[in-house]
């Protein structure tokens, strides 16, 4: 598998559609800042692939996520941008180490090259 379907993925996204669904709002609670921290990070990653990948899925899914999904995505966030381009796009097996929920569930999305709504 190459990154092909990767890029099928992010040809499928629109850049607009994305911005009303970030989590913006007044609130300073604990949760809401780690919700825009969250979102800031998965924008800004410094790999564009990975920004619109992971970017994309915090606008649809940060605000429904249990403490452990924010756990698991947090470990995500902090992942070096090449090893987990490699594993998202199917380069490499994902290490047992790192072998979890979340990444399963981006992993699958990219294998699907659609974004799913």
């Amino acid at each position: 598998m190459t990154g092909a379907i990767i890029w099928d993925y992010i040809a499928g996204m629109s850049a607009s559609a994305s911005f009303p669904d970030r989590v913006m709002t007044d609130d300073l609670s604990p949760h809401a800042v780690r919700l825009k921290r969250l979102s800031f990070r998965a924008w800004h990653r410094g790999m564009k692939e990975l920004d619109l990948i992971l970017g994309r899925f915090a606008d649809e899914r940060l605000t429904t996520m249990s403490e452990d999904e924010l756990a698991m995505f947090e470990e995500i966030i902090a992942l070096p941008d090449v090893s987990l381009y490699r594993w998202l796009s199917g380069r490499e097996a994902v290490p047992p180490a790192h072998d979890s929920a979340m990444l399963a569930v981006l992993k699958a999305r990219c294998d699907a090259g659609a974004v799913q709504s």
